[in-house]
């Protein structure tokens, strides 16, 4: 009788640890969940971020260029004056 106690008590006492790690797995493994969620959220982030700026840069190509001005012939000392005033506009 004695002896069917003792194994009552070590069966009782091993489910309950075997319980209790199985509930720590749970909860690391809840941790671990978490932790991936929001480490996906920081990509989706990055990545939409990412792509904003491709966007940006595809509509800064997609502008047309601007068309360089005709410079006065060399030598020529109106022309000289003309362009040291238009450098002082800007």
């Amino acid at each position: 009788m004695v002896e069917f106690i003792i194994g009552l008590i070590v069966t009782i006492l091993g489910l309950l640890g075997f319980s209790s790690l199985k509930t720590k797995q749970v909860k690391s493994l809840k941790k671990e969940v978490k932790n991936t969620a929001e480490t996906i959220k920081r990509k989706e982030k990055k990545i939409q971020n990412i792509k904003e700026v491709q966007d940006e840069i595809q509509e800064i190509k997609s502008d047309e260029k601007p068309i360089p001005e005709p410079c006065a012939p060399l030598g020529d000392s109106t022309s000289r004056l003309d362009r040291l005033n238009r450098l002082h506009k800007h």
